[in-house]
């Protein structure tokens, strides 16, 4: 049965300066790289978004590339009650391949939903996901308010998607 326990040990394995807790859930790494999408939201938002869409998904697949590689996923959610619509986005969630519990960040102050979870990259559906956090960025619906982490627990590598911004991070500077 999946656990938040799981996640923890190989963070303090192989990201051991990382932590959990921090508001935005921080993976540091000596190798990271920060991809700005450059979304203007006063500018045509149909063009602006499938570029953002083609870009994200295409660095999402060259790393994870394998079609069987387990992918985890973190999400941090600070609507403690959010809409299905993220979750969704998964097939076949259920208490054995799902786990969540509610935290506070370091500061004690922000309380939200980690939700943790390991699938394939046919059991996630990336382009909802990603296009719901690029309307983020314009105010369009559906929309996407939370942070997520992809992780390749094989090749070591964080892929982090928000805010119009891709940041990879991994101790290898050749991964990133």
């Amino acid at each position: 049965m999946l656990s938040k326990n799981i996640l923890e040990d190989y963070l303090r394995n192989k990201f051991p300066r990382s932590e959990l807790n921090a508001s935005f859930c921080e993976f540091i790494t000596p190798h990271s790289e920060t991809i700005g999408l450059g979304l203007y939201p006063k500018i045509d938002y149909v063009k602006q978004s499938e570029f953002a869409l083609i870009k994200a998904v295409e660095i999402f697949d060259k790393i994870f590339d394998q079609p069987d590689e387990p992918i985890w996923v973190l999400i941090n959610e600070w609507d403690l009650y959010p809409t299905d619509y993220n979750i969704d986005q998964f097939k076949n969630l259920n208490e054995e391949n799902c786990f969540s519990w509610n935290s506070f960040d370091e500061t004690n102050e922000v309380d939200r939903q980690q939700v943790f979870t390991i699938k394939a990259r046919n059991e996630i559906n990336l382009d909802n996901l990603f296009q719901a956090i690029i309307n983020a960025e314009f105010d369009v619906n559906p929309q996407i308010s939370c942070r997520m982490h992809f992780i390749n627990p094989i090749k070591n590598i964080v892929f982090t998607f928000w805010n119009s911004r891709i940041i990879i991070e991994s101790f290898d500077k050749y991964n990133v």
